[in-house]
C-alpha cells in the first residue's frame, strides 16, 4: 500500500500514532490526510510528552500505565499536538524503531510543518460525532528528489472519479494496530518474543470488506 504513511511523534524513538494517506505527491502539490483525533498526544500539564499508556483508562490493564508508572508525571492528558511534535513516515511497512540502514523498507521521513483539523471536529465529543479528518502540510523536499515517488513503492492513493459508476463491492482497509507493550510478551522465550512482537504488533495488517453502498452513515452529518 504505497500511499500508507505512519504519523509519529518526533525523534528516533518517536511512537507510531496513526496511519495517514498520501493523496497527492510531487510534481503535484503534496497532500496527506488522516484522522483529527490522532493529533492529540499524551502530555503532562507542563507540556512534557508522555507514553500514550499514561493517558489511558487505568481499568485497561494491558493498555494503561497511568496508575502503575512513576514516569507518567502529575496530570497526563491527551492534548493537541503542535506541528513540531510530529513526523510522517511514508513508504513504511513496519513501525519498528530502527535506523534506515537496517530497515527493509525505503521509508521517507517528512517533517510536519502544519496540521489542520476539521474546524467542526470536537475533541470532547470524539470521533463518534463526525468531522474526524485532518490535513498535513509537510516539508516535502525528500519527495521531490529523483525517483523517490514511484508506482508500487511510494505513490499517491488511486481514487475513483465521481463519474465512475462501475465501482465494485470489495474494499480493503490497511493500517497498523495500536501495539500492546513489549513486556506483555516477556513470558515467552527470546526468539518467540522478537518474532511474535514484530508480526503481531509492528507490521501493517489489512482487512477485506464487502461494501453494500459506499457512503458515510447519516449520523456523521
Amino acid at each position: 500500500y504505497p500511499w500508507a504513511c505512519s504519523l509519529r511523534t518526533k525523534g528516533f524513538r518517536g511512537r507510531h500514532i496513526c496511519g495517514a494517506t498520501l493523496l497527492s505527491a510531487p510534481p503535484s502539490r503534496t497532500v496527506l490526510v488522516g484522522a483529527a483525533h490522532c493529533n492529540y498526544i499524551c502530555k503532562d500539564v507542563d507540556g512534557t510528552p508522555l507514553e500514550t499508556c499514561c493517558c489511558r483508562d487505568p481499568d485497561n490493564n494491558f493498555a494503561s500505565c497511568r496508575s502503575t508508572s512513576s514516569y507518567c508525571g502529575t496530570d497526563g492528558r491527551l492534548r493537541l499536538a503542535a506541528a513540531e511534535d510530529l513526523l510522517l513516515v511514508c513508504g513504511e511497512w513496519s513501525t519498528a524503531e530502527e535506523p534506515e540502514l537496517y530497515s527493509r523498507e525505503e521509508e521517507v521521513v517528512l517533517p510536519v510543518t502544519k496540521v489542520i483539523n476539521h474546524p467542526l471536529y470536537s475533541a470532547e465529543l470524539g470521533p463518534g460525532e463526525g468531522y474526524d479528518i485532518a490535513v498535513y502540510h509537510v516539508d516535502d523536499i525528500k519527495l521531490r528528489q529523483w525517483d523517490t515517488v514511484q508506482e508500487g513503492v511510494l505513490y499517491p492513493a488511486c481514487l475513483p472519479q465521481q463519474s465512475d459508476i462501475s465501482l465494485g463491492t470489495r474494499g480493503i482497509f490497511a493500517s497498523w494496530k495500536d501495539p500492546i507493550p513489549l513486556y506483555v510478551y516477556y513470558s515467552f522465550d527470546f526468539d518467540t518474543i522478537v518474532k511474535n512482537y514484530r508480526a503481531n504488533e509492528l507490521i501493517m495488517h489489512h482487512t477485506r470488506m464487502d461494501i453494500v453502498k459506499c457512503k458515510d452513515p447519516d449520523w456523521m452529518g
